[in-house]
């Protein structure tokens, strides 16, 4: 057995589990972000149709 056959076993055991890490967390962060900025956007619709809804009961009051 070579002298340093596990350091360098080891070495690219963690170098695979660091690339395993870094993409799961790129995926779900990005998912994460997908679903913030569609519940942002729904909140901005739902407040532009609120806004809207006043102004048209403002007109019709007057």
């Amino acid at each position: 057995m070579p002298k340093h056959l596990i350091w360098f076993i080891l070495t690219i055991a963690c170098v695979i589990w660091y690339i395993a890490i870094t993409w799961y967390v790129a995926f779900r962060g990005a998912k994460d972000i997908k679903e913030m900025l569609a519940q942002l956007r729904n909140k901005q619709q739902a407040q532009q149709n609120e806004d809207a809804a006043k102004a048209r009961n403002v007109t019709k009051n007057q």
